[in-house]
């Protein structure tokens, strides 16, 4: 007889369940009338990592399908052309969140409420989902059920681990559209039938839930520990580009004052003063003044992958005589020159400059690919980057 406690499947002779020691007799003796299950019945029930797998083919098949339709829309609507779609734009938008909705609706509720009542994973698995009876179930339970799967998203996976302990082996969202994952060759007669699946041991309940709340940490930690680091290193960049906006006024002075670049700090007048200011810096170790262009090498308590990495900020006269500041490895602007005088090539040229720093870490401005512009702050205000 059955154990109306765990399930478990005891002799017929025997008192007391040999898993759970609940008594067999008594009110607990009829297990037949107290389970609904014929004697000699099995569980049919589909196991938790049978589950995990349909789950993982499932999501290949549904991120494939979401890419090709979004590339075909964004394709579709946002061809080259020589103006801005912004109307277009926001059709995109839309369009790939409602795909991003409808995609995997459509999928799971018209696959599962069909003759084969299993999504393309649940069929490579061979298992399907059917009501308590056994039954196909209809495309109203089946979206149902759908929808009821991010109320199980919300439980920190809880509601997908619960499959590995109920008696049916149902998730949440098997629960609360009243479902149930069987194999595929399950009869109803079978599936109505069933004896509750065997209840695991502590240890492999225990596993399993570890397993399901650090694995989705583990995926969060990889991606935003990385992040996290990058933009620490982003602010250390930044802080040299703020203690060479001071630099930049001193560049600027020298030029209203000569008519030149300055070949170096020195030049300036301010080399004590420039000395002092690297000083207190905390990621800066050197910055140096080479005809107007400004490099900064970043040391001290810098992460390792900047130590000894070098931004230079290079002087360009703009059409009207304005200075913009060309950062990194941005393109230059496109109507200035490095000499002295705007538009003319003559006086000292401004030096190339050289960024060793990697894109990654530089602000957007400062990145390769990027072309300043006498209509971008950076190439119009002399004291941005």
């Amino acid at each position: 007889m059955y154990c109306v406690r765990c399930g478990t499947l005891n002799a017929d002779s025997a008192s007391f369940c040999s898993q759970c020691g609940a008594s067999l007799t008594g009110a607990a003796a009829d297990s037949t009338a107290a389970t609904d299950v014929a004697p000699g019945a099995q569980a049919v029930y589909a196991g938790f990592w049978l589950r995990v797998a349909a789950c993982l083919v499932d999501g290949v098949v549904l991120t494939a399908a979401y890419f090709v339709l979004v590339f075909a829309l964004a394709f579709g609507l946002l061809a080259p052309g020589p103006e801005p779609k912004l109307a277009e734009s926001m059709i995109v938008v839309l369009g790939v969140w409602l795909l991003s909705v409808a995609i995997p609706w459509l999928y799971v509720a018209l696959m599962e409420s069909s003759a084969k009542q299993a999504t393309l994973g649940k069929m490579a698995c061979g298992i399907k989902v059917t009501d308590l009876t056994g039954n196909r179930i209809s495309f109203g339970r089946a979206t149902g059920r759908h929808f009821a799967e991010w109320i199980t998203g919300f439980t920190f996976l809880i509601g997908y681990v619960m499959a590995a302990f109920t008696q049916r082996r149902q998730t949440l969202h098997d629960l609360i559209a009243a479902t149930v994952v069987v194999p595929r060759q399950a009869s109803p007669s079978a599936v109505a039938g069933s004896a509750p699946a065997m209840r695991l041991p502590g240890w492999a309940i225990a596993v399993i839930i570890i397993a399901g709340t650090l694995v989705p940490i583990g995926i969060l930690a990889a991606i935003a520990i990385p992040a996290f680091q990058d933009y620490t290193i982003r602010t250390e960049v930044t802080e040299g580009l703020k203690l060479a906006a001071q630099y930049k006024e001193a560049v600027l002075e020298h030029r209203e004052r000569t008519g030149d670049w300055p070949s170096d700090v020195e030049a300036t007048g301010y080399a004590e003063w420039a000395k002092s200011v690297v000083s207190e810096s905390m990621f800066v170790s050197q910055v140096e003044i080479s005809n107007g262009t400004i490099t900064i090498t970043y040391g001290k308590k810098s992460d390792s992958r900047i130590v000894r990495k070098k931004l230079a900020l290079r002087p360009y006269v703009l059409e009207f005589g304005d200075v913009g500041w060309q950062c990194g490895n941005a393109e230059p602007p496109a109507d200035g020159t490095p000499s002295s005088l705007g538009g003319i090539t003559s006086g000292t040229i401004s030096s190339p400059g050289r960024t060793t720093v990697p894109d990654r870490f530089l602000p957007a401005k400062c990145r390769s690919g990027y072309v300043t512009g006498s209509e971008e702050p950076m190439a119009d205000q002399p004291g941005s980057v």
